[in-house]
């Protein structure tokens, strides 16, 4: 009997079977791992974490195959701002609302696919994913206001490590396998149901050849750092402009699922952007190569991104204190270039090469304003402030201005239970995707606060979605190495 038979004729695992508790099988064939779960999730980003959670407590075996070296994705290294909607029919329409302003903005520039149904869900279900993120220990505090908000929804994450540490005892569980450095390179179809998963270790080259028994969900994140996939989608240089985060948001997820059918729009919704978290321009200046002030460093994307434009060889550079600096350094760490330090602003001039007496009558003011009671800036109208309206002393960290792409905004199209759809809108059996490898609610990605709330969210839908789904013929399944 050959491997292959071995494994058709194993108990498929599911809810209340032994094999739910075992988790996901595992074993070889010639030079191949051959795995097989109930649900395969490709990506351990908030979407991934979420998915695999709630499909293992639905009593499903779960594989999670990750490209990285770790799980959490860009959310562990972000700022950590989610937007949350307040758990009332007054709240949702207002959040509605304002979705349908930022993507009425946003389609100004790019033709894009408006989703009802993906934004109302987000309405509908961000407050529950706000309480299962605090039940399990992710502590969020302040309040940040955003104009394009109608009411304070986004909240900020104490440590972005939480988000991690959330799932870490699903994780641990034996219903749940992690593979990590495994790139999933394509999807197995058989009678139009995605069964499989070919996959490979990136150290080693070594192929996977995954079963799938019910579900795979997509959750590979963005494709900001995929310039190949970007040129579909942009100019040559655009396409090639820098991207913030990790380097495995390269789009897989997207060519996978487009591969075997399924619908992808909203593509060329890659906004440009200054290339800084928000808690980095809150708590800075950003001067010009006059050593002034140009713009409201916390206004609209599209804003920064014109008044750096405007700016002489569109040099110029963000300025904060060495202590605000040292607290944000993972965030700093991620910035397409490296910061420049020095102990006294005259000596920040001469590093950056700015008129010295502009760079300090811009930081005296500056410092003057902070020092006062006034709550809006008097020359740009800023009102995101630095935290406790600290001051900038003489210890400062320049680091430059690069304008490139923080988040793609395409992806596919899928029902409510998350379930992806090809061209002409018929769901694609056994596949489900959640996240940023989605386009319906990032179409308002624009408001700020949805990729990983959103993620969160859909990661959940999916998951369970993914658990439900009927068992398939496990027998028309083959391993492609036996």
């Amino acid at each position: 009997m050959n491997l292959a038979e071995t494994i058709r004729q194993t108990p498929i695992s599911g809810t209340g079977h032994p094999a739910a508790e075992s988790g996901p099988r595992h074993t070889r064939c010639g030079e191949a791992e051959v795995l097989h779960a109930d649900v395969v999730v490709i990506g351990a980003g908030p979407a991934g974490m979420a998915a695999a959670a709630t499909a293992s407590g639905a009593g499903a075996s779960v594989l999670v195959l990750e490209c990285g070296s770790r799980t959490g994705g860009n959310a562990v290294r972000s700022n950590g701002y989610l937007a949350f909607v307040d758990d009332d029919a007054d709240a949702r329409e207002a959040f509605v609302a304002d979705a349908r302003a930022a993507f009425r903005t946003a389609s100004q520039r790019y033709s894009l696919v408006w989703d009802e149904a993906a934004v109302r869900q987000f309405a509908n279900q961000s407050a529950t994913t706000y309480r299962i993120l605090t039940n399990r220990g992710v502590r969020f505090g302040r309040r940040v206001a955003r104009p394009e908000h109608s009411a304070d929804r986004i909240r900020a994450v104490v440590d972005p490590a939480m988000f991690g540490r959330a799932y870490e005892a699903d994780f641990a569980r034996p219903g749940i396998r992690t593979e990590l450095g495994v790139r999933a390179e394509r999807l197995v179809v058989e009678a139009g149901r995605v069964v499989g998963v070919n996959a490979h270790r990136r150290a080693s080259g070594i192929p996977l050849q995954v079963g799938v028994s019910r579900s795979v969900v997509i959750a590979t994140g963005g494709f900001q750092a995929g310039h190949k996939l970007r040129e579909r989608y942009q100019s040559p240089v655009e396409a090639q402009s820098p991207y913030y985060g990790t380097a495995d948001c390269r789009g897989d997820g997207h060519l996978m699922g487009e591969s075997v059918g399924g619908h992808l729009v909203n593509m060329n919704y890659l906004p440009p952007t200054v290339l800084a978290a928000s808690t980095v321009a809150e708590n800075a200046i950003a001067v010009n190569c006059d050593g002034v002030r140009f713009h409201d460093e916390t206004g609209s994307f599209a804003g920064r991104v014109a008044a750096l434009r405007a700016q002489t060889d569109r040099r110029a550079w963000f300025v904060l204190a060495e202590d605000a600096a040292r607290s944000h350094a993972y965030l700093i760490e991620q910035m397409p270039q490296p910061p420049v330090r020095a102990g006294s602003v005259a000596e920040l001039a001469r590093a950056i090469g700015v008129p010295a007496d502009g760079l300090t009558a811009t930081v005296r003011q500056w410092n003057d304003f902070l020092a006062s009671s006034a709550t809006i800036d008097p020359q740009f109208g800023r009102t995101a402030l630095p935290q406790d309206r600290r001051t900038l002393g003489s210890a400062l960290v320049a680091v430059p201005m690069v304008e490139g792409v923080n988040f793609s905004c395409g992806g596919f199209r899928t029902t409510p239970r998350m379930q992806v759809v090809d061209g002409v809108g018929t769901a694609i059996p056994g596949l489900y995707a959640a996240g940023d490898t989605t386009a319906g609610l990032n179409a308002a990605a624009g408001m700020v606060g949805l990729h990983i709330s959103g993620a969160f969210t859909q990661g959940r839908i999916a998951g369970k979605s993914a658990a439900e789904e009927e068992v398939n013929s496990y027998a028309a399944w083959r391993c492609a190495a036996c």
